[in-house]
C-alpha cells in the first residue's frame, strides 16, 4: 500500500489483519520504514506491505525512496512479485496539489506503465465528507489526474473504513498475476537509484523546492 501520510494506509492494513499494524496519528507517521504484515484472506496466505509516504514526518523524501527501493530490490531478487498495489487518496482533499500531487507523481514513476493494471486507486475518509462534494472530487480524479492510469488498467474503489470493505478491495488482487514495478526492473538492470525514473522525479521535486527557497530569500533580501 502507498500514499501520503495520514491517508489511511496503516488503518487499512489493521482492518485486514487486526492488531498486526499500528495506526498512524494525525501528525506523526507511524510508518517510518517499510513494514510487512503476514495474514490470510479467504484462505490465501499473503503479505501486506505498508510504506511511508513522500511527506513522512521522520524521513526525507530521499531516504523514503531509498527505503522503498531497498525492499523492492530484495523482493525482486528473491522472486517475490507484487499481486497488487493499492494507492490511497483522501477524498477530503479538495484539490490535488502540493504534497498530494508529489506523492502521485512519485507513485506513477515508481510503478511504470506496465504495472498499472495491478494498481487500485483507493479513496478514503468518505465518512467525513459531504457525499456530493466527494463524488465531484472523485469525478475530477477519474477525468483528469487518474485518467491515464485508468486507461492503462488501474481500478478506482472507495474504502469505507470497515474490514469488509478492505477485504473486498484486496480480494480481486489475490487472483492477479504478480508484476514487477518499473523501479525493480531498473535496479535489477544496474541503474543507480538516482538515475531511475523515481530518482529523476525526486530530483525534479528537489529542484522545484530549491527554486521556491531562492525566490523566498530574494524577497526577504528586498524587504530588508
Amino acid at each position: 500500500v502507498m500514499g501520503p501520510t495520514g491517508c489511511g494506509k496503516s488503518s487499512f492494513i489493521s482492518a485486514l489483519a487486526p492488531g498486526a499494524a499500528a495506526v498512524g496519528h494525525k501528525l506523526v507517521s507511524c510508518t517510518s520504514e517499510v513494514h510487512l504484515v503476514q495474514t490470510t484472506i479467504d484462505g490465501v496466505p499473503c503479505v501486506l506491505i505498508d510504506t511511508p509516504g513522500f511527506d513522512d514526518t521522520t524521513n526525507s523524501d530521499t531516504n523514503t525512496l531509498r527505503l522503498i527501493a531497498n525492499y523492492l530490490e530484495l523482493a525482486y531478487k528473491d522472486g517475490q512479485l507484487l499481486n497488487g498495489i493499492v494507492y490511497f487518496h483522501r477524498i477530503t482533499d479538495n484539490r490535488v496539489g502540493g504534497v498530494t500531487a508529489k506523492n502521485m507523481r512519485m507513485f506513477r514513476s515508481l510503478c511504470g506503465d506496465s504495472a498499472l493494471k495491478n494498481v487500485v486507486l483507493c479513496t478514503t475518509m468518505w465518512d467525513i465528507v459531504n457525499t456530493r462534494d466527494g463524488e465531484q472530487r472523485e469525478a475530477e480524479l477519474k477525468g483528469d489526474f487518474w485518467k491515464s492510469m485508468i486507461t492503462a488498467g488501474s481500478n478506482v474503489v472507495r474504502h469505507d473504513g470497515t474490514p469488509e470493505s478492505a477485504v473486498d478491495i484486496v480480494r480481486p488482487l489475490l487472483r492477479t498475476k504478480g508484476v514487477a514495478v518499473q523501479l525493480q526492473k531498473e535496479l535489477a538492470n544496474g541503474v543507480p537509484l538516482s538515475d531511475t525514473a523515481s530518482g529523476a522525479q525526486l530530483n525534479e521535486e528537489l529542484l522545484k523546492l530549491q527554486e521556491v527557497h531562492r525566490k523566498e530569500m530574494q524577497a526577504l533580501r528586498t524587504e530588508m
